[in-house]
């Protein structure tokens, strides 16, 4: 909308000047100007129109309050960039973990399709406590508004220590599979608000593949989350999880390779062509 109106006002300097040249009459001018208007008119409706239904790329659509995914690819791949086993360096809450590789460096992860509630005081913590008395029709208005946003931020830490724990004791002395969401820019995997690279984490046990990201939400301990934008396996959040859990265990992990001597290793860096540096740190 903003660019129509640059537009419109440069329509009109530009007649403005050409009247005052005695090129072109005011009629002329208003006339030109009236078109344009209504052509504006007309694209901001059809906007309005499809605004209750925004199409995605991945095949998912929203209408009205409901998400479909009718046309997605439901096909599951094990391929992304730098996707491949790491080594866990640190569990920094339910939905955030740092991982290793090799000896190259730090990568911090953010689990994509959740959100768990956060096991450190800060922003977040408060503004999450405050949605949740609002979600329960108390506001600041109400007499032990105070007492009670400090307590609903305890009982949050309490889920987020739990949720931490859950992830450590899930991926204990397991085998873990981390695949990024691609994208087309560099650095060719997406990154959250924080910097943080957005990853589905996998790992095996005697039921199949386990996407730890689905787990989270099966066990209690996050919440579907950016269902908004287009990802790869937002129809897997979108539609019956329980499916979308045995559809997964039924698709093999890609072998680990055995890990090569110091002297046969490769000499590149964590990321390989992108030459980043050795740690990479949160905004």
């Amino acid at each position: 909308m903003e660019n129509y109106l640059q537009y419109l006002r440069a329509v009109e300097l530009i007649m403005a000047c050409k009247e005052a040249a005695g090129r072109v009459s005011p009629d002329v001018r208003r006339l030109k100007v009236l078109r344009f208007l209504v052509l504006l008119t007309l694209v901001g409706l059809n906007s309005a129109h499809g605004h209750n239904r925004q199409v995605a790329s991945d095949g998912c659509h929203k209408s009205g309050d409901a998400y479909h995914c009718h046309s997605a690819d439901k096909t599951i791949r094990f391929t992304s960039n730098q996707a491949r086993y790491y080594e866990i360096a640190e569990v920094a809450d339910g939905d955030t973990i740092d991982f290793t590789y090799s000896d190259h460096g730090v990568i911090e992860t953010r689990l994509y399709g959740i959100d768990s509630p956060e096991n450190s005081r800060g922003t977040k913590l408060t503004t999450d406590a405050k949605a949740i008395l609002k979600a329960r029709g108390i506001t600041k208005a109400h007499e032990d508004y105070d007492t009670l946003l400090e307590d609903e931020k305890a009982r949050q830490l309490r889920l987020g220590a739990a949720a931490k724990e859950h992830v450590k004791d899930t991926l204990d002395g397991k085998d873990v599979f981390v695949l990024f969401e691609d994208t087309r820019t560099f650095p060719f995997i997406k990154q959250g608000k924080y910097g943080r690279y957005m990853a589905y984490v996998f790992y095996a046990d005697t039921t199949g593949t386990r996407m730890l990201n689905f787990e989270m939400i099966a066990e209690g301990h996050a919440e579907v989350d950016y269902l908004d934008n287009p990802f790869r396996y937002r129809w897997a959040f979108i539609e019956n999880l329980n499916e979308a859990q045995e559809a997964f265990a039924s698709v093999a992990l890609p072998v680990k390779p055995v890990a090569l001597s110091p002297s046969r290793q490769s000499p590149t860096t964590l990321w390989g062509e992108l030459k980043m540096e050795t740690t990479i740190q949160d905004e």
